[in-house]
């Protein structure tokens, strides 16, 4: 009987020292796994404090953004009445156009009072006009973008040494423009854009003379600047 207590004991004390390693090791899982919670927990919360930052920044991006694009409608709409004051001779005369449509504002003067047939030489009736526009948009922080455009009646042989096709005449003419900006009114080049559209960007049909010298026109279009990347 000593014996078998003997034995009972010593399985007993076995089986306790077996559960308290049990115990201990939970013990040491319930600590790691409380490290891990509360690193977890810094984390959401480091997580949590850049996304509100990041809302901030971009909330406070988002109300810049649209200031600056109401200034720049308000810039649009104070040129487009300087110009319209300015040229109110030649717009009753229906020599220039003028369009404003959102952050966009146009004017297209007719070729008829800028150049000659077949040629890129501005005429002085036409260096006059550009000169009243000059004098709005020069000191302005629009980019200037000067489109040249020609009705659908093709280059003429005595002409295609020079221009061999209304690509390159659109081209030429708004070139010219561009040049007399530059050279002669000191508007910033960088500011500026050449674009030749030929007879493919028409107001109006191409089948009647006088919708066809509408469609031989130079358009003067104004948007919004934006700096290249990195130059900020």
């Amino acid at each position: 009987m000593k014996q078998v207590g003997f034995a009972l004991a010593v399985l007993l004390s076995l089986a306790g020292c077996a559960t308290q390693r049990a115990v201990d090791e939970k013990a040491v899982e319930a600590a790691s796994c409380r490290t891990d919670l509360a690193s977890m927990r810094e984390k959401s919360m480091a997580d949590l404090d850049a996304c509100k930052e990041a809302g901030k920044e971009a909330h406070t991006s988002f109300l810049k953004d649209v200031e600056v694009g109401v200034q720049q409608i308000l810039d649009l709409k104070s040129m487009e009445q300087q110009l319209r004051e300015q040229l109110k001779n030649e717009i009753g005369a229906k020599d220039v156009e003028i369009e404003r449509l959102r952050s966009q504002l146009s004017v297209r003067v007719m070729d008829r009072i800028l150049f000659k047939s077949g040629s890129a030489d501005i005429l002085p009736g036409g260096l006059g006009v550009l000169g009243k526009v000059a004098g709005v948009i020069a000191n302005a922080k629009e980019t200037i973008r000067v489109e040249g455009h020609t009705d659908d009646v093709p280059i003429g042989p005595d002409l295609k040494k020079k221009y061999f096709s209304n690509w390159e005449l659109s081209g030429a003419r708004a070139s010219s423009v561009v040049r007399y900006f530059q050279f002669h009114q000191h508007i910033d080049p960088a500011r500026m854009e050449v674009v030749g559209f030929s007879e493919y960007r028409p107001v109006a049909p191409n089948d009647k003379q006088v919708d066809r010298q509408r469609n031989r026109r130079v358009e003067i279009v104004l948007t919004p600047w934006k700096p290249e990347a990195g130059s900020r």
